[in-house]
C-alpha cells in the first residue's frame, strides 16, 4: 500500500510470497531501508523512485517474473547482494558497472544469453552464483577474475562446466561449488590453500583431487555422486573438517586416517556399498551425524 511511505524509520521489508504484482512509488520514500526481500512475487518492474533508497545494502528479486533488469537498480549504489536467481532474464546492462560496492551477485536459474564483462568493474564483488545457466558458465569462467581483490566465491550447480581456465585457478577461492558433466583439478593450486567449502558433486571425479591435500583450512567437502572408489589417507590431514560428504559414490572403504578428523560433525555415507563402518570412527569426538 501507498502508506508504506510513511515507515521513515524501517530497516528491513520482508515481503516475501506476498503474491505483489507492482510496488508503489511511496517506497522510494524509504531513505534508510537497508534490506528488502521481494522474493517469490510476480513482479516485471520496479517504480522509477526506487532508485531513491540510497541506503538500501541487500536486495532480493529471486523467484519473479522480470525479463530484463530494471535499470532503477544500477542508481542503488550502496547494494552490496543482489538476488536474481529465478527470472526470466536474458543480459544485464552494462551500467551494472555502478554498483561499486556490491560483493554478492545471484544469477542463478535465467535463461542468459551472454554477461557483459562489465561485471569486472565491480572491484568488491566477492561473490558470482550462476547455478543452472549451461549456456554462459563456460564463458564466463574465461572472464579474468583474478583481477579481482576480493573475489573468492562461486558457485555454478548443474553448469556443464568442462574446464577450469588458469586465470580462474590463480583466484583465491575460499568457497566453490560445482555440478559439471567432468571436472579435473591439478594436483597443486597455491591460491586455494584457504579454501573453506568444496563442492564438487556430480562432476564425473574417479578419485579425490590431490590438490585437496593442502587445503588445510578447508572445514565442508562434498564429493557426492561422483565414481569414487577409495578415499586417500591424505584425508586425515584435513584437521578443520567439519563436514564430509561421500554419498552415491562406489566406496569399498575409508582410510584409518579419518581418525584425525577430530572436527568432523557430519558424514555422509548414503547409497555407498560400504558394508561397515571403520571402527576409526568411533575415535572422533564431535561425530554427531552419519
Amino acid at each position: 500500500p501507498a502508506t508504506i511511505g510513511k515507515l521513515r524509520n524501517l530497516h528491513r521489508l520482508n515481503a516475501w510470497e506476498c503474491q505483489l504484482t507492482s510496488l508503489p512509488p511511496e517506497m522510494g520514500r524509504l531513505n534508510r531501508i537497508e534490506e528488502i526481500n521481494l522474493g517469490s512475487n510476480f513482479l516485471t518492474t520496479l517504480p522509477v523512485e526506487f532508485g531513491e533508497l540510497k541506503s538500501l545494502r541487500k536486495l532480493k528479486l529471486d523467484h519473479n517474473r522480470f525479463k530484463e533488469l530494471p535499470l532503477v537498480i544500477c542508481e542503488l549504489t550502496s547494494l552490496r547482494h543482489l538476488d536474481l536467481t529465478r527470472n526470466s532474464i536474458e543480459d544485464l546492462p552494462e551500467k551494472i558497472a555502478r554498483l561499486t560496492n556490491l560483493e554478492e551477485l545471484w544469477l542463478g536459474d535465467n535463461p542468459w544469453r551472454k554477461l557483459p564483462r562489465s561485471i569486472l568493474n565491480l572491484p568488491a564483488l566477492r561473490k558470482l552464483q550462476l547455478d543452472n545457466t549451461p549456456c554462459i558458465a563456460n564463458d564466463v569462467l574465461t572472464f579474468p577474475f583474478n583481477k579481482l581483490s576480493s573475489f573468492s566465491e562461486f558457485a555454478a550447480y548443474n553448469s556443464a562446466i568442462e574446464h577450469l581456465p588458469p586465470s580462474f585457478l590463480e583466484c583465491p577461492m575460499t568457497s566453490l561449488v560445482l555440478s559439471a558433466k567432468k571436472v579435473s583439478l591439478p594436483d597443486c593450486i597455491p591460491a586455494w590453500q584457504n579454501m573453506d567449502t568444496l563442492a564438487l558433486q556430480s562432476c564425473g571425479l574417479t578419485e579425490v583431487p590431490a590438490a585437496i591435500a593442502k587445503m588445510k583450512s578447508l572445514r565442508h567437502l562434498n564429493l557426492a555422486n561422483n565414481s569414487i572408489e577409495k578415499v586417500p589417507e591424505f584425508i586425515g590431514n584435513l584437521s578443520s573438517l567439519e563436514t564430509l560428504n561421500l554419498g552415491c559414490n562406489p566406496l569399498v572403504c575409508l582410510p584409518d586416517s579419518m581418525k584425525s578428523l577430530k572436527c568432523l560433525q557430519s558424514l555422509n555415507l548414503q547409497r555407498t556399498p560400504l558394508q561397515k563402518l571403520p571402527r576409526c570412527l568411533a575415535e572422533l569426538p564431535s561425530l554427531k551425524v552419519v
